[in-house]
């Protein structure tokens, strides 16, 4: 999808397959929502569109994976975790990312929240997301108390690192 909107441009994107796209975010295969997941934060990390393209037009599909099922919601910390990682991203869209992450650290299903300690964890070693450290190293406290052992012991994993 990335070298699409790159080489066909972002209207012709639009015009034959971002709904296909959004829809493969519900797909009942995990690999297949992966896999989309995936691609939506390669799009924004390719440099070839601006980010406000990306969080105009695909984001609020992401967003709406958070009032999904238990299986589209382990996707929805997918393309969270992708976008991320995107060195260039505004400081009004980390915020808006790692707030959904950190609402995913109170979801009723624990590898929900163990997904989410697993992303948050990244996030602390990510340099340039300085200006949510304190939200991150907050959530990750709170699952360190989790009752589940394993999103305890993911949220531990990034320790004195943030």
């Amino acid at each position: 999808m990335p070298s699409v909107v790159k080489f066909m441009g972002q209207d012709y994107f639009v015009e034959h397959f971002l709904s296909p796209l959004l829809l493969l975010l519900k797909d009942g295969v995990d690999e297949v929502r992966e896999a989309c997941a995936a691609s939506i934060a390669n799009i924004a990390s390719t440099g070839s569109v601006p980010l406000s393209w990306v969080f105009d037009k695909l984001f609020p599909s992401v967003k709406a994976m958070a009032t999904s099922d238990y299986l589209v919601r382990l996707s929805l910390i997918t393309s969270l975790k992708g976008f991320l990682t995107v060195e260039t991203l505004p400081e009004k869209y980390i915020q808006e990312v790692v707030a959904l992450l950190v609402t995913c650290t109170k979801d009723k299903v624990p590898n929900i929240r163990m997904r989410a300690a697993q992303a948050l964890s990244l996030a602390g070693s990510l340099t340039h997301l300085d200006c949510c450290k304190g939200a991150i190293s907050s959530a990750l406290v709170d699952l360190q108390n989790d009752k589940d052992k394993d999103v305890k012991y993911f949220a531990s994993q990034n320790n004195g690192k943030l």
